[in-house]
Formats: structure tokens, C-alpha cells, sequence
């Protein structure tokens, strides 16, 4: 049989165990499975209630326990009758995996830093039936953005349990998504002590995907650009005290403002920037010069701005 790793985590009591989705063939008790390098002889099989089988065949949900190692949310496992060929085939996907992991880090770093700032948003899923789960998956799977990743911790089918709760515990950034379940006694008793646990419950799936759209986007960092308003001309240059100077000059392009943020250019090349505290326009006080007419200004600037500069009036907008 072969199908996909759905769920993965450690039973105190049990050990490691890993629910599997068949999705070919039949597993067996005395069978042996492997998901990438992790192996388990398949010594206890449990169906989604928790009940132990002896067989599951294709769209089952079974829980496999006693792996080597924790196999990975999202893998691929197939089952082997003989022993050492499973074992064989754990090893070889070691070494693959190796292999996979130095490609990665060369990769990595030739990326430039600013590639790397991804913010990953993990969620833990719960449904009641498989059917659920596949299409949820499969809509989540449609939300791509290249600053966010969406991180499914791990996809399970019946109640929440008390994994789910203290594995949410461990990263206030963790969302329990639930579809038509709820949490199970113990969980239960965990989420009303720990009240920082999110946990957002659907019964469309338009809704709960709707809500990690929403989610996605409100997390996505926001990017500022300076957005140029108006380019003056320096004509006079009347007085200078510490950091203030009283100027003239003529609006050749868009519009000047108080309070707005400067540029000051000599030659087109930025020397350094100021503020607007006061304009003037025919010796009358206004907020707004526009194109075409002069003025007489008072700007904020550590920098001595000289007969013939530019002054470029910019402000601080998000991008679109």
C-alpha cells in the first residue's frame, strides 16, 4: 500500500506514531512502512477512533505506532512484507535526504538576504471525515504569496485532542483550525486554562479558508516607498540659525507643503534632507506652494543649502 503521512507526533505511553491516508493497496499488522527515512514495523494499527485493526484499505485514515524517528506531515509512505527491503529503502531515502539538504544550503546561500524574510504561519487541522480534510488542503494549498508560507503542523481527522493543544502551546503563533469537531475532554481542560490557545471552529469550507486569506494578508509586511510631491528650485538664500534657514526659491514641478519632508539636491545628487516648517507665497503664510510660482520658506536641516540647489518635497506612502 501507499498513500501520505497526515499526522505525526509522540504518545508518551505509545512512542512515535504517524496517521497515515492510504490511497493504494491494503496495510497489514506485520507489514513495515517507511516515509522518507523514518520506518515502522506495522505492530500497532489503529483506525481514527483509536481502536486497534488488523488491516486498512484505500481512503482509510490508520495510525500507525512505533516509528525510528518522527516521520514528516505531508510525506509520502509505502509499505513493504519484507523486512530488510523496507529498511533498505529508509536508508537510501536518508542519504537522498542528505544530499537534498546540501543542494538546499548552497542554494541558500547564494539568495540574496532580502529573499530570506518569508514569515512562516503554522496551523494545526482537524476535521470529521477525510473528505473534508482533502478539500481543505486542497483550497489552502491555492493561497500562495512569496513573503508568507503556510505551515501545516499537521492534518488529522476527529476531535482535538490533547497533542494538538500543547503542541499550539508551544507557539502562540499557532491557529487550531477545526471543522465540524471540537475539542475532546483533556483538550478542553487544557484550552480553558490556557486562553491564549486560538482556536477558530468552521462548518463551511469557504469560511475557513476565507479566514486564512485574511489571515495570510494581514501578516504580509507592509512596504513604504517615498513618494516625490513637488521640486523647487533655491533662488535666495536669506539667513541661517543653527538648523534653520529662511530660503527662496520657484515650484518647478508638482507642489511644496509644510511639514513635508525635503530632499536637498546639489547638482541632482542628495546631500542630505530637512523639513518644511513655514511657507510663504507673495509674503502671505500658506500650507501649499504650487508649480510655477516662488515662495520664501523656513526649512529644518542640518545641512547648509546653498544658491542653486534642489529641493525635493517627498512623503512616506505604502505600497500598492
Amino acid at each position: 500500500s501507499e498513500g501520505v503521512v497526515i499526522e505525526a507526533g509522540l504518545d508518551n505511553r505509545k512512542g512515535i506514531y504517524g496517521t497515515l491516508l492510504i490511497k493504494n493497496g491494503t496495510l497489514e499488522s506485520g507489514m513495515y512502512v517507511v516515509a522518507g527515512n523514518a520506518y515502522a514495523p506495522v505492530r500497532i494499527l489503529e483506525d481514527f477512533q483509536g481502536k486497534a485493526i488488523k488491516t486498512a484499505t484505500f481512503s482509510s485514515p490508520v495510525r500507525v505506532i512505533g516509528w525510528d524517528k518522527l516521520p514528516v506531515v505531508g510525506s509520502s509512505f509505502i509499505s513493504f512484507r519484507d523486512k530488510k527491503i523496507a529498511e533498505t529503502k529508509a536508508k537510501e531515502n536518508e542519504i537522498n535526504i542528505k544530499e537534498d539538504n546540501k543542494k538546499s544550503q548552497t542554494i541558500k546561500s547564494e539568495i540574496k538576504d532580502e529573499s530570506l524574510n518569508i514569515i512562516s504561519i503554522p496551523f494545526i487541522i482537524k476535521a470529521d471525515a477525510i473528505g473534508s480534510l482533502e478539500g481543505i488542503s486542497h483550497e489552502l494549498k491555492k493561497i500562495k504569496n512569496e513573503k508568507i508560507v503556510i505551515k501545516i503542523l499537521s492534518l488529522g481527522i476527529g476531535n482535538i485532542n490533547e497533542g494538538d493543544v500543547k503542541t499550539a502551546q508551544s507557539n502562540p503563533n499557532i491557529i487550531i483550525l477545526s471543522f465540524n469537531t471540537k475539542p475532546d475532554a483533556k483538550a478542553k481542560s487544557i484550552l480553558e486554562r490556557t486562553p491564549s490557545i486560538r482556536v477558530e471552529s468552521f462548518e463551511v469550507i469557504y469560511n475557513l479558508v476565507e479566514f486564512v486569506k485574511n489571515h495570510v494578508t494581514s501578516k504580509i509586511p507592509k512596504e513604504y516607498i517615498e513618494e516625490i510631491k513637488g521640486i523647487a528650485k533655491i533662488l535666495a538664500v536669506f539667513s541661517k540659525a543653527k538648523d534653520k534657514q529662511i530660503l527662496g526659491g520657484k515650484v518647478q514641478q508638482g507642489s511644496l507643503v509644510v511639514g513635508g519632508d525635503i530632499k536637498i539636491l546639489r547638482r541632482d545628487a542628495e546631500i542630505g534632507r530637512g523639513k518644511i516648517k513655514e511657507l510663504q507665497q507673495q509674503k502671505v503664510k500658506a500650507s501649499e506652494v504650487r508649480e510655477g510660482y516662488e515662495f520664501g520658506t523656513l526649512i529644518e536641516s542640518k545641512i547648509e543649502i546653498a544658491l542653486g540647489d534642489k529641493i525635493q518635497c517627498f512623503q512616506i506612502v505604502e505600497k500598492k
